[in-house]
C-alpha cells in the first residue's frame, strides 16, 4: 500500500553563525498515511516544521479542514520535502 510518512519537528537546525540550515530538529510526532484515490487527512500538528516522505507521487494540501485535490501540491515518489506548518492545521493527501 502506498504511504505518507509525516515527521513532526520543534524547529530546524542552526549553524555556528546562527543561520537557519535545513535540519530538522526536535522530534516530536510521527504519522503513516495511506495514499488513496478517495484522500486520507493527518491529526493535527503541534510542531512547526515537518518532514513528509512519500513512496510514490501524490498531491497534498495543508489547512484547518483540508481537502487535496488534482490541482493541489504535488510530490514526486520516493521524494521528502519539509514544509513549515501552522500548529492546529493538519494535511490531506491524495494520489494522483
Amino acid at each position: 500500500m502506498a504511504e505518507l510518512h509525516i515527521t513532526e519537528y520543534t524547529g530546524i537546525g542552526q549553524d555556528k553563525m546562527g543561520r537557519s540550515v535545513q535540519v530538522a530538529h526536535g522530534e516530536r510526532e510521527r504519522q503513516v498515511l495511506p495514499i488513496t484515490e478517495s484522500g486520507s487527512v493527518s491529526a493535527a500538528f503541534q510542531g512547526d516544521y515537518i518532514r513528509v516522505f512519500s513512496d510514490v507521487p501524490c498531491r497534498i494540501q495543508f489547512g484547518a479542514a483540508p481537502t487535496a485535490t488534482d490541482t493541489s501540491i504535488p510530490l514526486a515518489g520516493d521524494s521528502v520535502e519539509f514544509f513549515h506548518v501552522i500548529p492546529g492545521h493538519k494535511l490531506a493527501v491524495i494520489s494522483r
